[in-house]
């Protein structure tokens, strides 16, 4: 079985580590000077050299011909890493993370090493160990043996306790910049002797997201995959992206205020299966290319790039998060087109599906060409919903929440969540399916057999899931076979809330039942005339006259 080249070119030596120079240079210094320490901790995204650094400083300190910059590699114990040794001691936090492994680990430290100079741990993941488990470790930490060297790694240095981080030599390590992984890149398809096509390299930098381990892995799977040559096209296959000419011409769609092309270039990539987050992120970047370098689209300034940039920044999450990720990217590309220019036709079934999930439609003024102005438009279409007064919304919000909470138990939650399941069953009915979608992606929290508490990750989901309580509330009427209650919050909020509940049990007092005094329909402002009975054929009939702008 042939190695895989991202074990066969692991730097070995400091001088082979790329992209992360000032690190470097701080450990070459402390190891001439024979300063190094007794506890490190690296942090930095995954692939950024945070293992490899943690084997390189074990072989070096235990180099016989310490101190020195960088390991021989020829003495006795240099070889014996290379072979392997018990010595040199990994540990996958993952895995390995109660307290009685750390207590083992702790046992074992006292004990000499058995051929090397210093015994050395190397705790890969190490936020994943649990609290009792980092409370036995900082003990060792605090005193350890003169002859024990800790090395810790983590990808999120955030969940590791303060008192940790205080007791090691902390090194954050940054994402590896373009040039360094296209340099190192290089060098390997140099040694292995592999055919590339122009522009395989700079993508599979891109691509790698600052990961060099990813880059190489990359490499090494584009090398089984490929015939006698790397091309480009097989990096595009593999990772499931468009091809830059693609992305181009939805650009240049949108700029040309094609409606109909965006709208077919999105159904063909989504027919073929890519990604519409990548896509998304790859319109960006064409986009940045572009105010670079404007030469193929020369009529368009940087601040209608950047215009469009910001659209589609502002719909990343949605199109990451959503079921309907090709309907955010297309809306957000339709409502910069419709900035740019008029077009006669839409296609129907884009602007029904757009009415369907809820996309909020409202008014645009766009530039009138002929005289340079900005002329009034009549506004077709107002999904907007706003809370008249956000401390009575507050109150509302902080008694719905108290009134659930009274009559909540885990049995009635457990028949909610199986209630909420047979909104399956609407959920192709267009009347219905924005609102159920809504629901769906909402984490059900706490059920009374008066009401329910949601959640979501995205304040902008609460405030449209609170904005559309009336709609909720009489589609689960279908469901309950009777009135039911509901509110969403965010889950910070929901965590807060259930800190609160639980310490009330714990004092043995309770939540009381508190009438509802509130009218929603009195709590905001929603256009209702237009909402519910304006056609949208009746809205593509009047485009020449009255253009839309999808938020």
């Amino acid at each position: 079985m042939a190695e895989a080249l991202y074990r066969k070119y692991r730097p070995s030596k400091l001088s082979e580590v790329y992209g992360q120079e000032v690190v470097v240079k701080t450990l070459i210094k402390s190891f001439i000077n024979d300063k190094f320490g007794h506890a490190y901790l690296f942090s930095g995204p995954r692939g950024t050299g945070k293992t490899s650094l943690a084997k390189i400083i074990a072989r070096t300190i235990n180099c016989e011909k310490y101190p020195v910059d960088e390991a021989c590699g020829i003495c006795k114990n240099c070889k014996q890493n290379v072979n392997g040794t018990s010595d040199i001691i990994e540990i996958d936090a993952a895995s390995n993370n109660g307290v009685d492994e750390i207590r083992e680990l702790r046992s074992n430290a006292r004990f000499l090493p058995t051929s090397l100079k210093y015994k050395v741990y190397i705790i890969d993941e190490v936020h994943m160990l649990s609290t009792g488990a980092f409370n036995a470790l900082l003990k060792t930490l605090e005193e350890p043996p003169k002859h024990v060297v800790f090395i810790l790694a983590t990808t999120e240095i955030h969940k590791i306790p303060e008192t940790i981080i205080s007791r090691c030599q902390c090194f954050n390590l940054n994402k590896i910049d373009d040039s360094s992984i296209i340099e190192r890149i290089s060098n390997i398809i140099n040694e292995e002797k592999f055919k590339v096509e122009d522009g395989v390299v700079e993508s599979i930098a891109r691509l790698s997201n600052g990961g060099l381990r990813d880059a190489v892995n990359m490499l090494d799977q584009l090398s089984s995959f490929s015939d006698e040559i790397i091309k480009l096209d097989d990096v595009f296959l593999l990772n499931g992206i468009v091809d830059p000419e693609k992305v181009f011409n939805i650009i240049k769609a949108v700029f040309d205020g094609n409606l109909e092309d965006i709208h077919k270039f999105i159904f063909e990539l989504k027919s073929s299966g890519k990604d519409m987050y990548r896509l998304t992120e790859d319109i960006i970047e064409g986009l940045k290319k572009l105010i670079l370098d404007n030469s193929a689209l020369e009529s368009v300034s940087d601040d209608e790039f950047i215009f469009l940039i910001k659209i589609l920044n502002e719909n990343l999450f949605k199109i990451r998060d959503s079921f309907h990720s090709d309907l955010f990217l297309e809306i957000a590309l339709l409502s910069a087109a419709i900035k740019y220019k008029k077009t006669d036709a839409i296609k129907h079934e884009v602007l029904e599906e757009a009415k369907v999930n809820s996309v909020k439609i409202k008014e645009v003024n766009p530039i009138d060409e002929k005289k340079g102005e900005t002329p009034k438009r009549k506004k077709i279409v107002d999904f907007v919903c706003e809370i008249k007064d956000e401390f009575e919304f507050e109150e509302f919000k902080i008694n719905r929440i108290n009134n659930i909470f009274s009559g909540a138990s885990k049995e009635i939650l457990k028949k909610t969540n199986a209630n909420l399941k047979k909104l399956e069953e609407f959920s192709m009915d267009k009347e219905f399916s924005s609102i159920i979608n809504l629901i769906m992606d909402g984490n059900v929290r706490v059920a009374s057999d008066w009401g329910i508490i949601f959640s979501f990750g995205y304040d902008s989901m609460v405030e449209k899931f609170n904005c559309s309580l009336l709609k909720i509330e009489d589609i689960l009427k279908k469901i309950f076979n009777g009135k039911m209650n509901v509110i969403a919050i965010s889950n910070k909020n929901w965590e807060k809330q259930k800190k609160q509940y639980i310490a009330t049990k714990d004092k043995k007092e309770n939540y009381f039942f508190v009438e509802e005094d509130f009218d929603l329909k009195e709590l905001f402002l929603i256009n209702n005339k237009k909402e519910d009975s304006l056609l949208v054929e009746e809205a593509f009939e009047k485009l020449d006259e009255d253009l839309i702008e999808i938020d």
